[in-house]
């Protein structure tokens, strides 16, 4: 018994240009395989059918795959404005956080001016408080002969002004000290009230990919079976078979559950942004 040693096979050309062939006619000729809920329709390329009856055929396989299609698609759709219904409070929740926390930097802001006033207050103050000490330091260096009326009664006056401006100092301080507790407490309260939307964030962002991954398939699978029924239909007319009025509303109603889904899925993506949490 020969054997024959593969290794040395060498296909002739003919051979080539017929694998060559087989492969593009594989290729124009593909049927499309539609799985969906579990569901496999097989649409035979129409290329391949060449009667009557075939036709006829694929165009029954055809409506019950793009029905199974259009309910699935129908479902990722509803999903889809849940979805949109539940980025939409989300949103609402964050912009008004938001809100407040721009309205609390606005307190603070307002709140440093007048520390920064105060401390410039306290400044002046201890500058005109060490040139009164020096002041009495040289008065009191003075003989007491020397000391007259007038300057006691000058430096008298320094300490009133003085006493009444440190006074002052002093309740702008605890005042100040009122609003430094008041805003610890505020930015203890804008943590706990900013955590849920942190942590709503991530399996909110989940929901999104899973939704626009189903919208994405349902999409996919409609426009073909949406594509195939039209050249269903069109070949149906050449063996003079016109689609029932009731089909044509079908395929209206497909195509503009197409658009719907298309426009529902930008909305989706566009309203997910708000999930990149930056406060």
């Amino acid at each position: 018994m020969t054997r024959i040693a593969l290794n040395n096979f060498k296909p002739t050309a003919s051979l080539i240009i017929l694998m060559s062939f087989l492969g593009a006619f594989s290729l124009c000729c593909a049927d499309q395989v539609i799985t969906v809920s579990g569901k496999t329709f097989t649409l035979i390329d129409s290329d391949k059918l060449t009667s009557k009856r075939a036709v006829k055929r694929a165009k029954t396989n055809a409506d019950s795959a793009i029905a199974a299609v259009a309910a699935s698609a129908r479902k990722a759709e509803d999903d889809g404005k849940a979805l949109k219904t539940k980025l939409d409070s989300y949103t609402e929740s964050v912009e008004a956080y938001r809100k407040k926390l721009a309205a609390n930097t606005d307190e603070i802001k307002a709140y440093m001016d007048e520390v920064n006033r105060h401390n410039e207050d306290v400044a002046q103050y201890t500058q005109q408080l060490t040139e009164h000490n020096k002041r009495v330091e040289a008065f009191n260096a003075l003989k007491p002969e020397n000391r007259d009326e007038a300057t006691v009664e000058a430096l008298s006056a320094e300490v009133g002004k003085l006493s009444n401006w440190v006074a002052k100092l002093s309740n702008e301080k605890n005042a100040l000290d009122a609003k430094t507790n008041d805003f610890l407490k505020q930015s203890i309260e804008f943590r706990h009230q900013g955590k849920p939307l942190f942590e709503e964030a991530k399996p909110l962002g989940a929901d999104v990919k899973t939704n626009l991954a189903a919208m994405a398939e349902a999409y996919q699978q409609l426009q073909s079976c949406y594509n195939y029924v039209q050249q269903i239909n069109a070949l149906l007319k050449k063996y003079h078979v016109n689609p029932a009025p009731q089909d044509d509303a079908r395929i209206d109603d497909y195509a503009k559950s197409l658009d719907r889904m298309k426009a529902l899925r930008t909305l989706v993506e566009s309203n997910a942004i708000i999930l990149n949490l930056q406060f």
